[in-house]
């Protein structure tokens, strides 16, 4: 996000601790435009006891983003292009499913019109009857339902480049992608998603541990947006002496 994107600031939120680990000493050091912001986890609202982590981060992102406004990204999340052209709306979102738009990748303005009436009348609201099994309908489905009923000329949604490939069955496939080859030339992100794919297949899970030396060689989605972070640019990075080969065509995601 920082060497795309060159924010002015970019802002972590946490409730708990400060994570600590090599990736985050090595982010301390090297931008620093990083804050740490504790908040307080809303563990209920209105009475109400919000048991899925998921949902209790919904409601700190859209009450941190109607007041401050700016770019929001799970931190699954790979930047592999500037936001600039997307920043003339009040809000952006990516299409996820047919039905669903997900809420892991947002541009908003402050007070935006759109994104302050799907909080309080759609999403607070069906938070009253909270239901743990069907904490995406709040969101995703949600936000979904809504923009059909409240288009307007301010509000955008991206169709695929925010959120596709998407790595679950019935989709693209299950981690497509970590291991598959998508072309993602027309992305502004690669959204990973890999905690189902990792619990399925611990063997995935070097998508949270890869340094700069061992996402070079990485003939995949993955590897072209991690080396697009590490060094700016997709293309495979071979040492001398090291054996060469070209990159395996890329498949494009389907509509």
């Amino acid at each position: 996000m920082a060497s795309v994107q060159q924010p002015e600031n970019i802002y972590i939120y946490y409730s708990t601790t400060i994570p600590t680990g090599k990736f985050v000493d090595k982010a301390m050091k090297e931008i620093p435009c990083l804050n740490w912001v504790k908040v307080k986890d809303p563990e209920y609202i209105k009475g109400v006891h919000i048991s899925v982590p998921d949902t209790r981060t919904d409601i700190i992102r859209f009450t941190k983003l109607l007041v401050h406004g700016g770019i929001y990204v799970d931190n699954d999340v790979i930047l592999l292009k500037n936001f600039d052209p997307l920043r003339v709306y009040s809000f952006v979102a990516g299409r996820e499913r047919a039905t669903s738009i997900n809420d892991g990748i947002m541009l908003v303005e402050p007070h935006s019109p759109f994104a302050t009436k799907f909080y309080q009348e759609s999403y607070l609201k069906n938070l009253e009857h909270y239901d743990r099994k069907k904490y995406i309908s709040y969101a995703q489905d949600g936000l979904h339902a809504f923009y059909r009923k409240n288009m307007a000329p301010d509000v955008h949604i991206e169709e695929d480049s925010l959120n596709r490939p998407l790595p679950f069955n019935y989709h693209e496939g299950l981690a497509t992608t970590i291991t598959g080859n998508y072309d993602l030339s027309k992305n502004y992100v690669l959204h990973i998603h890999p905690r189902h794919a990792v619990r399925l297949n611990p063997k995935l899970g070097f998508v949270y541990t890869d340094t700069e030396e061992e996402v070079r060689r990485k003939d995949t989605s993955y590897g072209a947006a991690a080396r697009i972070a590490y060094f700016g640019s997709p293309d495979l990075i071979f040492k001398p002496g090291e054996k060469t080969f070209e990159r395996i065509p890329t498949i494009k995601v389907k509509p």
